[in-house]
């Protein structure tokens, strides 16, 4: 199957740079993020996010550089050329979701817009077929889009 990027004469150069080792394991990274912070319940330890969220967030900046580059390419100018720090996107897409929620005068799914740990009512968990999912949707225009990318099944459209 052809590549978007087959017959790029340009190329598209963006790093992820992580010179403290924090992708080493996921809980590392998530600490270092300022997740930890309001993640768990409040009478046991913090605890980590699901799978790689921080590492993750360092990877969507660098996708979303990738996907500027080639249009940048495309228009006939030079791509950027970009190193991102997995330590910066980690902070910038993960520090406490609450944080920006407050800023915004939002809550979700009734924690409130405090920044200390709740345990999961924040963020409803649903069984799935091989585990379970956590939905981490922050806002009504984020939950209405998400339920809308999955054609609204019936299960996720109720009151709660």
């Amino acid at each position: 199957m052809p590549s978007l990027f087959d017959g790029l004469e340009t190329p598209i150069h963006i790093e992820l740079d992580d010179p403290e080792g924090l992708a080493a394991a996921s809980v590392v990274a998530f600490a270092a993020s300022g997740g930890l912070a309001s993640s768990g319940w409040p009478d046991k330890p913090p605890c980590n996010a699901p799978s790689w969220l921080a590492v993750d967030t360092s990877g969507i900046y660098a996708a979303m550089l990738v996907a500027l580059g080639y249009r940048e390419v495309m228009a006939g100018r030079r791509p950027p050329v970009a190193r991102i720090s997995v330590r910066e996107g980690a902070i910038a897409g993960v520090t406490p979701w609450t944080r920006p929620l407050h800023s915004h005068g939002l809550e979700t799914g009734g924690q409130g817009i405090i920044t200390k740990r709740l345990g999961p009512t924040g963020q409803p968990i649903f069984p799935a077929s091989d585990g379970y999912v956590r939905v981490l949707s922050g806002t009504p225009r984020q939950w209405g889009a998400l339920v809308a990318l999955l054609g609204s099944p019936e299960a996720l459209c109720g009151e709660e």
